[in-house]
């Protein structure tokens, strides 16, 4: 059974690395290959699965690259984390 449960979420970052660490660090997520049906992709791009997930669910890029690249990848969403 899954801890953790994700739609889909974008994040831009200034630092990827860290991030995709802290996400590690903090849901035990586990890095994955970007699939090649997400749109837009980057180099920077990292996608990360939550455990109990066969799929990633979230995507981390890098800021800079995102606007050099001229897409529009606005992550003014809520986030909730919550706990049961």
């Amino acid at each position: 059974m899954a801890l953790f449960h994700t739609d889909f979420q974008s994040f831009a970052c200034s630092k990827v690395q860290n991030t995709k660490q802290w996400w590690i660090d903090a849901f035990d997520a586990k890095a994955m290959k970007v699939p090649a049906y997400w749109d837009c992709q980057l180099p920077s791009d990292v996608a990360l699965a939550l455990p109990g997930a066969d799929q990633p669910t979230i995507l981390l890029s890098d800021q800079t690259e995102i606007e050099q690249a001229g897409y529009d990848r606005r992550d003014d969403h809520n986030i909730i984390f919550a706990a049961i």
